[in-house]
């Protein structure tokens, strides 16, 4: 049999999906790589391929935000020897994911950061959980960690929800500083329906500031689980953005350690 001279490769993808990179799994990547063309196909060329039985790597793809359900992505192998050109069967490979949309949000009652005084026991401030339609999310929400109130030092809580379609929000995080000598901070309010107003001194926006939030029922306190000493993905910033974009200011302590 002649020697293979050259190979493509070519994957059609989803509308919308866009080639980010292609990863060396031990066996080099192909030669010439170009992004999805108006048939949304990636092609990839061996111009010298390796005499290897197998060749492996990967690509990872940017997925629109809001992009969900099930998906097919159809491949092709292109062989050359010489001036003559094979072409394998094509293939497939179905993706099945959530319905897609927007996700919901989790908002923290008390804000992401709090001073709790030493010894006395924790009291969740809460938190409200709603997805994109506005429904009631609260009491899904999950929460993982615990608060030792017998030892001074740093303690995070970690708050997840997934609405019925199987979109998770993004996961926000409270760290509660046990401190000696400090005061319990008053329980926080629960959230105006829309349309009402907040007069939260942590709003930066200052008082009399209307809240756009769906409309909500419940302040969840749930129970925490097991212990991380770990704070979340989640820096500062994107939990105050998450806040601000729901309309919500703090609440709770934020002095330092």
């Amino acid at each position: 049999a002649s020697p293979i001279s050259s190979m493509g490769i070519y994957q059609r993808l989803p509308p919308g999906w866009a080639l980010v990179e292609v990863q060396d799994l031990g066996q080099g990547i192909p030669d010439l790589v170009r992004q999805p063309d108006v048939s949304n196909t990636i092609e990839m060329a061996y111009l010298n391929p390796p005499a290897l039985d197998t060749l492996s790597f990967s690509y990872n793809v940017a997925i629109p935000p809001e992009e969900g359900g099930d998906h097919l992505i159809t491949g092709q192998v292109e062989y050359r020897t010489g001036g003559n050109a094979l072409r394998s069967a094509i293939a497939s490979h179905g993706l099945v994911g959530p319905e897609g949309g927007v996700p919901p949000r989790i908002i923290l009652l008390g804000g992401s950061s709090m001073q709790w005084p030493l010894d006395t026991p924790w009291e969740e401030p809460g938190y409200v959980a709603t997805s994109s339609t506005g429904d009631d999310l609260t009491d899904q929400v999950q929460v993982s960690g615990v608060v030792n109130v017998a030892v001074i030092g740093a303690n995070y809580l970690r708050y997840t929800v997934s609405d019925n379609g199987g979109r998770a929000a993004v996961p926000v995080s409270r760290l509660v500083q046990v401190r000696g000598g400090v005061e319990k901070p008053e329980a926080p309010r629960e959230l105006e329906e829309p349309g009402g107003t907040s007069d939260d001194p942590g709003n930066p926006e200052g008082n009399g500031v209307n809240v756009d939030l769906p409309s909500v029922t419940g302040v969840g306190t749930a129970e925490s689980g097991t212990r991380s000493n770990a704070e979340s993905g989640n820096t500062p910033e994107q939990r105050e953005a998450l806040q601000r974009a729901w309309g919500c200011g703090e609440t709770g302590s934020t002095e330092g350690a």
